[in-house]
């Protein structure tokens, strides 16, 4: 049973009622203890994360900011230096990183998860673990957008 609670500017359901089962697919519930996410993602999704029903655009509906200026479009034209430089700025300020595993090649994002492993900044894998790290205990693993909305609630 699903219990409507005002949420400031968004309406969403009890978060004790998100289960798997309950095929929740509305808008991202507040209040949440996290306040801000770094998105380590393949640059080749950028767009797929901006669009309308996007996870950043969700995110960003309940009141998460999102550090990530890459997704932006805001490390166009920069040299890969730079680049690298504001991606780790952007890192140490958000609460957790946000890993978005099973998109196949490329090493920028598990260097960007290792880096805030390092730095002590809680991770969550969105999708099945790629790699031993991804078992450590200030990992949380979510494999479905319903597991990621609750793990956002308990961090």
């Amino acid at each position: 049973m699903t219990h409507e609670i005002d949420t400031g500017n968004i309406v969403g359901p009890n978060p004790d009622d998100i289960t798997e089962e309950s095929g929740y697919d509305g808008p991202f519930p507040r209040p949440m203890k996290v306040d801000s996410v770094y998105i380590a993602a393949r640059y080749e999704w950028r767009q797929y994360l901006m669009w309308s029903g996007g996870l950043c655009t969700r995110l960003e509906a309940a009141g998460i900011e999102i550090t990530s200026r890459w997704i932006k479009g805001e490390c166009e034209g920069l040299s890969d230096a730079e680049a690298a430089a504001i991606d780790l700025e952007d890192i140490n300020a958000a609460q957790v990183v946000i890993l978005l595993a099973n998109e196949g090649n490329g090493v920028g994002r598990h260097i960007e998860t290792g880096y805030a492993l390092g730095t002590g900044t809680p991770v969550i894998v969105y999708g099945s673990p790629e790699s031993v790290f991804h078992h450590l205990p200030q990992v949380t693993v979510c494999p479905d957008r319903v597991s990621l909305l609750v793990a956002l609630g308990a961090l």
